[in-house]
């Protein structure tokens, strides 16, 4: 009984608070006070800095997404000016050949 007694003793008194003043550790009320307020300022950072990594990885991602698709129209726009250039070129020498306005057909084998 006396073990238990001991222990249920000192569980209510570290949890009531008689604890810090049986031991006089009021006397470091204030450095618990700047610790405390250091380890929460600690880890709202450390959530801040995450925070931002992950929208810093979402808008590399998009902006991967954007460059692909830039370079898909930059080929298209060089095809284009390609083409137009190359009639130009045909129309210069007096050439009939034109772009196919029809449909495309596809021809069998025997």
């Amino acid at each position: 009984m006396g073990l238990k007694r001991k222990i249920l003793d000192k569980t209510t008194s570290f949890f009531s608070g008689s604890f810090i003043l049986k031991r006089r550790l009021d006397r470091f009320l204030w450095f618990f006070i700047y610790l405390f307020v250091l380890i929460v300022l600690f880890i709202s950072w450390n959530l801040y800095i995450e925070s931002r990594l992950v929208k810093i990885e979402k808008n590399s991602a998009i902006i991967k997404d954007l460059e692909i698709n830039r370079q898909q129209r930059a080929l298209e726009l060089v095809s284009l000016d390609y083409n137009i250039k190359v009639e130009k070129m045909l129309q210069d020498f007096g050439s009939k050949l034109h772009a196919p306005t029809d449909q495309h057909i596809r021809v069998k084998g025997e």
